[in-house]
């Protein structure tokens, strides 16, 4: 179980921010989340942090007024469930959610990684939910960065669905990169903000997609020079995924995750980090999140310098 933050932390300890998830906490789509946390605390590379809850003013950073009142009385019906079910205290879960979240932005800015035991909700839009999606944490997240002093942010999105919600949440912003690979995409749309999106619908397996990463990751760092990264890294990019969109091995997603966080934090970039989709068993889907804390991990105090090769 989450442990209170001690007064002294040290930056070499990833912290990893836990949410309440309530009457949710029993579903694998969500159990994944906390049993990643567990075992990565077992392990002695990581410290949980109960999540401090969110207000509801945190929300309308990126959602509109009649949006959040359905999520808070649940009507009309129809609206407050397009990000999924809507039960009384469905609210409560996503403001444990996005506080999680919060706290390991805020955390990453003085530690340089920190994560957040959840999802994302890459795909909710400003006026509705997603898939598995009633908040967008991705979009609130980059509006507290800037309430925070940030002002280049870099959305870095590798699950292998297009962040559709957070693309429509940010129609025009100079001061944002969306980088976003994938091998699906539903209401796929270019905005004026900077952006890199790359299908991989026809080429799903991991060699081209390493290569690219390895590419355009750090040609994005150099050029628009983020002050902190929030990165989803998805897990239903893994090839046995069920009709999985793209094919990646466990060694791929293992130099993925090496790469990425070693990229950004050799570029003193900070960068908080989010589960984002997964779609196996409890087992896989916590073997492979670990990967990621692993990975976080190791990039605090890296014996060496990963690569794609």
């Amino acid at each position: 179980m989450p442990t209170s933050e001690p007064e002294s932390l040290s930056a070499r300890t990833l912290r990893l921010f836990v949410p309440n998830y309530g009457p949710l906490a029993d579903r694998d789509v969500y159990r994944r989340h906390i049993v990643t946390g567990e075992q990565a605390e077992a392990e002695g590379i990581a410290t949980l942090i109960p999540s401090q809850t969110a207000k509801v003013e945190d929300l309308l950073l990126a959602h509109t007024p009649e949006y959040v009142q359905a999520l808070r009385s649940g009507q009309p019906a129809d609206l407050a469930s397009t990000g999924g079910e809507w039960f009384p205290g469905s609210i409560d879960v996503s403001l444990s959610v996005l506080g999680a979240f919060l706290g390991a932005m805020d955390s990453a800015l003085t530690d340089g990684v920190a994560g957040m035991l959840g999802g994302g909700g890459h795909h909710a839009y400003p006026d509705h939910g997603g898939a598995l999606s009633p908040v967008n944490d991705m979009a609130i997240g980059v509006h507290h960065l800037r309430r925070r002093g940030i002002g280049r942010v870099l959305v870095l999105d590798l699950d292998a669905h297009f962040g559709n919600g957070t693309a429509a949440s940010f129609p025009n912003d100079s001061d944002l990169f969306l980088f976003d690979f994938h091998g699906h995409a539903s209401d796929f749309g270019h905005p004026d903000t900077p952006h890199l999106f790359k299908s991989f619908r026809e080429e799903p397996d991991a060699r081209l997609y390493l290569q690219a990463l390895r590419k355009e990751l750090p040609r994005v760092l150099g050029e628009f020079r983020p002050e902190a990264c929030l990165y989803a890294a998805g897990m239903d990019v893994f090839s046995g995924t069920p009709n999985p969109p793209l094919r990646l091995r466990v060694p791929d997603i293992e130099k993925r995750e090496v790469f990425v966080f070693e990229a950004l934090l050799s570029r003193q970039v900070p960068v908080a980090y989010v589960h984002a989709g997964g779609y196996a068993s409890l087992e896989t889907l916590t073997a492979l999140h670990l990967i990621t804390a692993r990975a976080a991990h190791g990039a605090l105090c890296p014996p060496n310098r990963g690569n794609l090769t």
